[in-house]
């Protein structure tokens, strides 16, 4: 845990506890449930004798933030101070780190003593979901007119705002848009063409889709295809044009 001031939230347990906090809640939990889960999740900060004042103060943070603080909360973090727990890491700051946190928690007292006049609202995350299902055969416009393929091995849909559709780039360039043969034999492109590294599978962004929809047609669906894990687990990520611009250097439409 890193502690860098005297504030409340100066500690990076206190911000994880806050920002866990207003994650959870503008997924849609209420406050009685988004402090039942931290308490699971920070069961044992809880329990020890300087995180847990930290976690008790940073819940009260967010609480107050939302206008929505417990009463036995506010109770507790009032004994927390009366009793001085949780000073330890401060106090062998030396006398004068000390007291400006024992001050800080003076002040934080009074702030959310009183109501909230400016409570925060739920702000709705908005989530993007992956744009396709697994073996989606799509057309990619490139820069000259002609079209390359691409096929879709994969989404991944974990993450709590953002999907994932990971592609491949397969051998393909021409006039006419991309038969589905293409895609069954699905030989990809070389990653050393002409030198350069260009990805063969990428891990493109549900939410960078719309820009390039307009180039992207889905000319055919396949079984879910039968993908190498190291394929599936490809370290480049980015926006979807920037599959296409991998095609267009790979083709060398592209300097």
């Amino acid at each position: 845990m890193g502690t860098w001031s005297e504030s409340i939230l100066a500690d990076d347990d206190a911000l994880d506890v806050v920002r866990h906090y207003r994650r959870l809640y503008n997924q849609g939990m209420d406050h009685a449930a988004v402090r039942h889960a931290l308490e699971l999740g920070w069961a044992e900060a809880i329990a020890d004798s300087d995180d847990g004042p930290v976690f008790w103060f940073a819940v009260a943070a967010a609480q107050w933030e939302f206008g929505a603080l417990d009463a036995d909360l506010l109770v507790r973090i009032q004994e927390i101070a009366e009793q001085g727990r949780g000073l330890d890491r401060w106090r062998e700051g030396g006398p004068s780190l000390l007291a400006k946190r024992e001050q800080a928690v003076r002040e934080f007292l009074h702030v959310v003593r009183q109501r909230n006049p400016r409570p925060k609202k739920r702000t709705v995350e908005k989530r993007h979901p992956p744009v396709y299902l697994p073996g989606a055969c799509l057309a990619a416009e490139l820069g000259d007119g002609t079209f390359g393929a691409v096929l879709v091995l994969a989404t991944d849909d974990r993450h709590e705002t953002e999907g994932f559709d990971i592609v491949a780039l397969l051998e393909w360039r021409s006039a006419d848009k991309p038969p589905l043969r293409t895609f069954r034999q699905r030989q990809l492109i070389r990653p050393d063409a002409d030198g350069r590294l260009i990805p063969v599978v990428r891990k493109c962004f549900a939410r960078f889709h719309k820009p390039v929809r307009g180039k992207l047609t889905q000319v055919g669906q396949l079984a879910r295809p039968e993908s190498e894990e190291t394929h599936l687990r490809t370290r480049f990520q980015g926006r979807w044009q920037e599959a296409i611009t991998d095609l267009e250097h790979y083709f060398g439409l592209r300097s």
